[in-house]
Parts: C-alpha cells; structure tokens; sequence
C-alpha cells in the first residue's frame, strides 16, 4: 500500500524530512498515512501540498545530504515545478512573488 506521504516523497526526489511532507499534507486537509488511490493524483489538496514540499526543498540550505547537492539551477526548476501546479489548481503562492513591470516615460 502506497501511503500519501510516500507518494509525495516519491514525486519529490529530494530529501526531506517525512514530517514535513506530513505536514504539509495535514495543512491541506488530507491525512498522510491515508492509502494513495489514482484519483488523487488529481486532487488540488494533494497538489498543492506537492508544491509546497518543492518549495521547501527550493528554499532549504545547501547542504549535501547521502551525496546530494542541489544548484541553483535545480533551485529555480523546482519553483518553476511548483509555480506550475500552483497555477494549475487556481492558487497564488504569497512566497513566489509575481513580477513587476515598471513603465517609465
């Protein structure tokens, strides 16, 4: 059986803490050790909670964990990653500003 949680980590494929991606699944309503079923792949709480587990891996310190480093570049992806699913389920992350533009004459 394939818990929520462990779903999320396997999407994740970056260390983190299992209780934060409990967390983060609890914030959104949805029980982590739940079984995972296909519909919920779909589901914006499950989504959601994806995202901010990709969020937090982005903004985590650099530190080497089992070999593993994270660039920048792989920083800005999973921004990107969740910008996406984030606007994918109709939600605004205050932590991801929005760009600006200045129009000067």
């Amino acid at each position: 059986m394939l818990t929520l949680k462990a779903a999320v980590k396997a999407e994740i494929l970056y260390p983190i803490p299992i209780e934060s991606i409990e967390i983060k699944l609890l914030k959104r309503g949805l029980n982590p050790d739940s079984e995972m079923i296909p519909e919920t792949f779909h589901d914006q709480r499950f989504l959601g909670a994806t995202a901010d587990c990709y969020i937090e891996v982005a903004d985590a310190p650099n530190i080497s964990e089992a070999g593993m480093s994270i660039s920048l570049q792989d920083r800005q992806n999973l921004r990107k990653r969740a910008l996406m699913i984030y606007e994918g389920i109709g939600e605004e992350h205050p932590e991801i500003p929005s760009p600006v533009v200045y129009i000067i004459n």
